[in-house]
Protein backbone atom coordinates (compact mmCIF):
# COMPACT_ATOMS: atom_id res chain seq x y z
CA UNK A 1 0.00 0.00 0.00
CA UNK A 2 2.86 2.31 0.83
CA UNK A 3 4.51 1.76 -2.58
CA UNK A 4 1.22 2.50 -4.40
CA UNK A 5 0.98 5.88 -2.61
CA UNK A 6 4.60 6.72 -3.54
CA UNK A 7 4.12 5.72 -7.18
CA UNK A 8 0.84 7.68 -7.44
CA UNK A 9 2.42 10.76 -5.84
CA UNK A 10 5.38 10.63 -8.21
CA UNK A 11 3.10 10.17 -11.23
CA UNK A 12 0.96 13.21 -10.23
CA UNK A 13 4.09 15.27 -9.62
CA UNK A 14 5.53 14.39 -13.06
CA UNK A 15 2.22 15.12 -14.82
CA UNK A 16 1.92 18.53 -13.09
CA UNK A 17 5.53 19.41 -13.96
CA UNK A 18 5.02 18.36 -17.59
CA UNK A 19 1.84 20.45 -17.93
CA UNK A 20 3.56 23.50 -16.44
CA UNK A 21 6.54 23.12 -18.79
CA UNK A 22 4.30 22.82 -21.87
CA UNK A 23 2.32 25.94 -20.95
CA UNK A 24 5.47 28.07 -20.54
CA UNK A 25 7.08 26.84 -23.78
CA UNK A 26 5.05 29.30 -25.90
CA UNK A 27 6.14 32.27 -23.81
CA UNK A 28 9.80 31.32 -24.06
CA UNK A 29 9.66 30.90 -27.86
CA UNK A 30 8.03 34.30 -28.39
CA UNK A 31 10.98 36.00 -26.68
CA UNK A 32 13.65 34.22 -28.76
CA UNK A 33 12.89 35.79 -32.15
CA UNK A 34 15.79 38.27 -32.11
CA UNK A 35 19.29 37.74 -30.71
CA UNK A 36 22.16 40.24 -30.84
CA UNK A 37 25.85 39.67 -31.33
CA UNK A 38 28.39 42.48 -31.19
CA UNK A 39 31.76 42.84 -32.90
CA UNK A 40 34.21 45.61 -31.96
CA UNK A 41 37.51 46.64 -33.57
CA UNK A 42 39.96 49.55 -33.74
CA UNK A 43 41.97 50.82 -36.72
CA UNK A 44 44.73 53.47 -36.56
CA UNK A 45 46.12 55.06 -39.75
CA UNK A 46 48.75 57.78 -40.21
CA UNK A 47 49.22 59.95 -43.28
CA UNK A 48 52.04 62.37 -44.06
CA UNK A 49 51.21 65.43 -46.14
CA UNK A 50 52.98 68.63 -47.17
CA UNK A 51 50.99 71.61 -45.94
CA UNK A 52 52.50 75.06 -46.72
CA UNK A 53 56.03 73.63 -47.05
CA UNK A 54 55.67 71.83 -43.73
CA UNK A 55 55.38 68.07 -43.27
CA UNK A 56 52.25 67.31 -41.26
CA UNK A 57 51.22 63.93 -39.87
CA UNK A 58 47.50 63.23 -39.85
CA UNK A 59 46.32 60.49 -37.56
CA UNK A 60 42.97 58.73 -37.87
CA UNK A 61 41.64 56.35 -35.24
CA UNK A 62 38.46 54.42 -36.04
CA UNK A 63 36.50 52.53 -33.39
CA UNK A 64 34.06 50.19 -35.09
CA UNK A 65 31.20 48.25 -33.57
CA UNK A 66 28.82 46.03 -35.49
CA UNK A 67 25.53 44.93 -34.02
CA UNK A 68 24.33 41.72 -35.67
CA UNK A 69 20.65 40.86 -35.32
CA UNK A 70 19.51 37.27 -35.73
CA UNK A 71 15.91 37.18 -36.96
CA UNK A 72 14.10 33.89 -37.32
CA UNK A 73 11.59 33.17 -40.07
CA UNK A 74 8.01 33.82 -38.87
CA UNK A 75 6.70 30.79 -40.79
CA UNK A 76 8.90 28.47 -38.69
CA UNK A 77 7.78 29.92 -35.36
CA UNK A 78 7.12 26.71 -33.39
CA UNK A 79 9.51 24.41 -35.27
CA UNK A 80 12.65 22.95 -33.76
CA UNK A 81 14.97 23.96 -36.62
CA UNK A 82 14.07 27.49 -37.69
CA UNK A 83 15.46 29.29 -40.72
CA UNK A 84 17.47 32.47 -40.13
CA UNK A 85 16.56 35.56 -42.15
CA UNK A 86 19.54 37.73 -43.14
CA UNK A 87 19.35 41.25 -41.73
CA UNK A 88 22.17 43.73 -42.37
CA UNK A 89 24.26 44.60 -39.33
CA UNK A 90 24.14 48.08 -37.82
CA UNK A 91 27.66 49.53 -38.08
CA UNK A 92 28.78 52.43 -35.89
CA UNK A 93 32.17 54.03 -36.46
CA UNK A 94 33.63 56.66 -34.14
CA UNK A 95 36.30 58.41 -36.17
CA UNK A 96 38.89 60.53 -34.31
CA UNK A 97 41.09 62.94 -36.29
CA UNK A 98 44.38 64.55 -35.29
CA UNK A 99 45.99 67.09 -37.62
CA UNK A 100 48.65 68.75 -35.50
CA UNK A 101 51.76 67.75 -33.59
CA UNK A 102 50.29 67.21 -30.13
CA UNK A 103 49.08 63.82 -28.88
CA UNK A 104 45.43 64.84 -28.43
CA UNK A 105 42.81 64.33 -31.10
CA UNK A 106 41.33 67.50 -32.57
CA UNK A 107 37.87 66.33 -33.62
CA UNK A 108 35.66 63.30 -33.98
CA UNK A 109 32.38 62.24 -35.50
CA UNK A 110 30.18 59.19 -35.25
CA UNK A 111 29.06 57.56 -38.48
CA UNK A 112 26.34 54.88 -38.70
CA UNK A 113 25.13 52.81 -41.63
CA UNK A 114 23.79 49.35 -42.56
CA UNK A 115 26.51 46.84 -43.44
CA UNK A 116 26.41 45.28 -46.88
CA UNK A 117 27.89 41.90 -47.77
CA UNK A 118 31.12 43.31 -49.27
CA UNK A 119 31.53 46.26 -46.81
CA UNK A 120 34.77 47.90 -47.93
CA UNK A 121 36.16 50.72 -45.75
CA UNK A 122 38.96 53.04 -46.94
CA UNK A 123 40.34 56.39 -45.81
CA UNK A 124 42.08 58.63 -48.34
CA UNK A 125 43.83 61.98 -47.87
CA UNK A 126 42.50 64.76 -50.10
CA UNK A 127 43.59 68.37 -50.58
CA UNK A 128 40.99 69.62 -48.09
CA UNK A 129 40.97 66.80 -45.56
CA UNK A 130 40.06 63.15 -45.38
CA UNK A 131 37.67 61.15 -47.55
CA UNK A 132 36.05 58.01 -46.19
CA UNK A 133 34.87 55.48 -48.78
CA UNK A 134 32.44 52.73 -47.84
CA UNK A 135 31.09 50.52 -50.65
CA UNK A 136 31.74 53.23 -53.25
CA UNK A 137 29.89 55.88 -51.24
CA UNK A 138 31.88 58.67 -49.67
CA UNK A 139 31.89 61.26 -46.95
CA UNK A 140 34.55 63.96 -46.82
CA UNK A 141 35.78 65.68 -43.69
CA UNK A 142 37.20 69.16 -44.24
CA UNK A 143 40.04 69.78 -41.75
CA UNK A 144 40.22 73.56 -41.83
CA UNK A 145 36.49 74.16 -41.37
CA UNK A 146 35.94 71.20 -39.07
CA UNK A 147 32.86 70.14 -41.06
CA UNK A 148 31.92 67.11 -43.10
CA UNK A 149 30.34 66.76 -46.53
CA UNK A 150 28.16 63.88 -47.72
CA UNK A 151 27.46 63.46 -51.42
CA UNK A 152 23.72 63.98 -52.16
CA UNK A 153 23.49 60.54 -53.81
CA UNK A 154 24.88 58.92 -50.64
CA UNK A 155 22.75 60.90 -48.17
CA UNK A 156 20.44 57.97 -47.37
CA UNK A 157 23.35 55.60 -46.71
CA UNK A 158 25.22 57.51 -43.97
CA UNK A 159 23.98 59.03 -40.76
CA UNK A 160 26.26 61.28 -38.72
CA UNK A 161 24.90 61.07 -35.19
CA UNK A 162 27.54 63.11 -33.41
CA UNK A 163 30.18 65.65 -34.43
CA UNK A 164 32.48 67.56 -32.14
CA UNK A 165 35.66 69.62 -32.35
CA UNK A 166 37.80 68.97 -29.27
Amino acid sequence: MKTIKIITSLALLLIATNLYANNNKEVEMENTDIHNDMLKSTIVKKYKMNNNDENMTYKIKVYESRDYHVVLDKNDKYKTNQDIVFVPADVTKRIYLDNDKDKNYDSYFVLTYKKSLKDSFKTIMTENGIAILIDGKHIEYLNEEGTYFINNNDNDFFTVTEHKIL
